[in-house]
C-alpha cells in the first residue's frame, strides 16, 4: 500500500520520538478551506520566535516544537490567505494536521513578491536534497591541473603549477566538516615552479582552500541546510546559462561565522549562486569574503587578529560544475585574495591567485588515498611539461 506524505511523517515521528524528550514534532498539510487544495510556500512558525519553516510544493510541513513553547501559538500565513493562529497545546505531538486557510482578495503583484521572498529558500533546500542524485554518489578521483600565482610588493611573481590527484572515499554527500575532511585526500603527481623553496610557508599550497570551495561537497557555506535561515536569500534573476535555464540567487550573511563560511576570521560573507530549474543542480557559485586575519597555511585555521600582520584581506572564489555521464562534476575553481598589511615590506605577497581545472574523473576502480600531502616535493619532469596542454 502506498503511503501518503502525512503517513510517512507519522511513521518518522514515532521513530524519532525516543531521541527527543524535551520536544515534539507536529506535521501536516496546509490547504485552502474552499476546495482543500494544498498551499505551497505557506509560513508555519511559532509566534515571537525564529522557529518555523515553509511548506513544500504539496503544502506539507513538519516542525519540531520545543517544550518551552507548548503554551504559545503557531502562526500559519501565506499572502492571499487570512493568517491563522493555533494554540500549540491543542496540536502538540499531532502528526496528522490539516490546517485550512481562508482566501482573501489581494493584488496579484503582492502575491508574486511574497512568494519570491520565501521561494529561494525552498530552491536551496531542494538543491541540497538532490545533491546525492545529481552528483557522484560513490568513491571517485579527480585529477586537477593546479595553478598558483603569488604577487609580491616588489612585483616579483612566484608561480607554481602541478597535477594533483584527489580521492573522495564517499562521494557527494553533505556530512560534517570533520567527516568530509577525512573522506577527501590528495597528493601531487607532477609539479614545476619558478622559485626555490627556502621556508616552510613557501612550500605550502592553497590546495586545501580550493577543495573547500566545492560547495556541493563541503558543508560550511550557503548550502548548509541546517543554517540556511542565517542567510538573506533573494531571487535576483532568471536567465539562460550555458543553454540551461537557471535561477540566480543572491545571498548574504548578517553574522558570518566559521560554520557558515569555513573561515575563522570572517566578518563579511555574500555571494551569488546559479541553480538549474529542471533538476535543482548547482551550476555556478561566486562568493566574496572579508576577513580580519589569515593563516599562511589555510583559511580555516584560527589566527588572532592582533598578532596578525594584516589589517584585513578580501577574497572571492568561483566554482563551476558541468554534467558528464549523467552526473554533475566539478569543472573548475578560481580563487583570488588581496592582502592589506599594517606595515609594508618589499617581500610581502600582496595578492594570490589559485585555480583548479578538472582534467580527469575516475569512478571505475578509483584509487583511494589515505592521507594528504601538503607539499609538492617532486623532481621536475621536463618531458611531461613539454607535452602537457591545459
Amino acid at each position: 500500500m502506498r503511503m501518503t506524505k502525512i503517513q510517512i511523517f507519522t511513521v518518522l515521528f514515532f521513530i524519532f520520538i525516543g531521541f527527543s524528550l524535551s520536544s515534539q514534532n507536529i506535521a501536516g498539510k496546509v490547504i485552502r478551506n474552499d476546495n482543500e487544495k494544498s498551499i505551497p510556500f505557506a509560513s508555519v512558525a511559532i509566534e515571537g520566535t525564529t522557529i518555523g519553516m515553509v511548506t513544500d510544493f504539496e503544502g506539507v510541513f513538519m516542525l519540531n516544537i520545543p517544550e518551552e513553547y507548548i503554551n504559545g501559538k503557531l502562526v500559519v500565513s501565506c499572502v492571499g490567505f487570512k493568517e491563522k493562529e493555533i494554540d500549540i497545546i491543542d496540536i502538540y505531538g499531532n502528526n496528522n494536521l490539516f490546517i485550512k486557510l481562508e482566501p482573501v482578495n489581494v493584488q496579484i503583484d503582492e502575491v508574486v513578491v511574497e512568494q519570491k521572498s520565501l521561494y529561494p529558500y525552498t530552491i536551496l533546500k531542494k538543491s541540497v536534497d538532490f545533491i546525492k542524485d545529481n552528483y557522484i554518489d560513490k568513491p571517485y578521483n579527480y585529477e586537477f591541473y593546479y595553478l598558483n600565482k603569488d604577487i609580491r610588493r616588489d612585483e616579483k611573481l612566484l608561480k607554481r603549477e602541478a597535477i594533483v590527484l584527489m580521492s573522495d572515499s564517499r562521494g557527494y554527500f553533505k556530512t560534517s566538516i570533520y567527516k568530509t575532511f577525512k573522506d577527501i585526500n590528495y597528493r601531487f603527481l607532477q609539479s614545476r615552479r619558478n622559485f626555490d623553496v627556502r621556508y616552510i610557508n613557501e612550500g605550502n599550497t592553497n590546495v586545501d582552500n580550493l577543495l573547500e570551495f566545492d560547495i556541493a561537497r563541503h558543508s560550511n557555506n550557503i548550502l548548509n541546510k541546517n543554517r540556511l535561515y542565517d542567510f538573506e536569500v533573494v531571487i535576483k534573476d532568471e536567465i539562460l546559462y550555458k543553454e540551461d535555464s537557471v535561477w540566480v540567487l543572491s545571498y548574504s550573511c548578517n553574522k558570518p561565522s566559521f560554520l557558515l563560511s569555513g573561515d575563522f576570521n570572517v566578518n563579511f560573507y555574500s555571494g551569488e549562486i546559479f541553480v538549474k530549474k529542471d533538476d535543482y543542480a548547482i551550476l555556478y557559485n561566486k562568493t566574496t569574503v572579508k576577513c580580519s586575519a589569515q593563516s599562511k597555511f589555510a583559511r580555516n585555521l584560527y589566527v588572532k587578529p592582533e598578532r596578525n600582520k594584516l589589517k584585513n584581506a578580501f577574497y572571492n572564489y568561483e566554482v563551476t560544475y558541468k554534467k558528464e555521464n549523467e552526473k554533475y562534476i566539478l569543472d573548475k575553481i578560481n580563487y583570488k585574495i588581496n592582502y592589506n598589511y599594517k606595515n609594508k615590506e618589499e617581500s610581502q605577497i600582496v595578492s594570490t591567485e589559485s585555480s583548479f581545472n578538472v582534467i580527469k574523473v575516475i569512478t571505475l576502480k578509483p584509487h583511494i588515498l589515505d592521507s594528504r600531502v601538503y607539499y609538492e616535493d617532486l623532481d621536475f619532469d621536463k618531458s611531461f611539461w613539454a607535452e602537457f596542454k591545459h
